[in-house]
């Protein structure tokens, strides 16, 4: 379970994002991302008990950095205001071929997400293939009483209005062959995290969405 302390720390970053704040809570910083290191590593043993198919499992070489990328963005703040991390088969150079697990600690939006958010266009083409002979497969997971329990739905984000171009507009599944993003999300609150019991809400997460995971992992481009 997190220490309160992690979660207070993220509070206050949130309210006084900017470098000279966080030079001087340096110290608190350090102390909030080991405790996170940690739960990950806690995480990561319940993980690999309930998807043997993931490798290279070490936590601190899958935890995004803290600091934001501000190049190319309106929003200057130097600092996320949470912290995260996956974990996925295979290495970091392959993810966007894979479907992976991500968790986001952030006071009040927490959560553990599924999937592949953001597929290549080769991959995306794949995923499409498989769906038009074999979509009664990913209905079966998305319709399943657990996935709609944790995770209620794919996510909709970018999902096409029409079926693309190259699949006949009556096809039998083309409200699947829409979608662009093949990813979920449940939320976990702040009591959840710091609780005795948060085993129990990790494990019937990660049940519920290891099934979209692994049928993602099984299409190879």
């Amino acid at each position: 379970m997190l220490k309160p302390q992690t979660l207070e720390f993220l509070s206050e970053l949130s309210m006084h994002n900017d470098r000279l704040w966080f030079k001087e809570h340096r110290a608190q910083y350090e102390f909030a991302r080991q405790d996170f290191v940690q739960e990950l590593d806690r995480f990561t043993e319940i993980a690999v008990k309930i998807d043997p198919n993931l490798t290279d499992w070490l936590a601190e070489r899958h935890m995004f950095r803290i600091n934001r990328d501000v190049r190319f963005s309106k929003n200057k703040q130097p600092y996320k205001s949470h912290m995260s991390w996956y974990i996925a088969p295979g290495s970091k150079a392959n993810i966007e071929f894979r479907a992976c697990y991500y968790i986001r600690v952030k006071p009040f939006d927490s959560f553990i997400w599924g999937g592949n958010y953001s597929p290549s266009k080769e991959y995306l083409a794949k995923i499409r293939e498989r769906i038009a002979t074999h979509g009664h497969e990913l209905e079966a997971i998305i319709t399943d009483k657990k996935f709609i329990k944790y995770f209620w739905e794919l996510n909709q984000n970018n999902k096409l209005k029409t079926g693309p171009k190259w699949y006949p507009k009556d096809h039998k599944y083309i409200e699947l062959l829409k979608y662009k993003s093949f990813s979920a999300r449940s939320y976990i609150s702040d009591e959840d995290l710091e609780s005795e019991n948060w085993q129990k809400e990790y494990k019937k997460r990660l049940k519920a969405i290891k099934p979209l995971v692994s049928w993602l992992n099984s299409i190879y481009i």
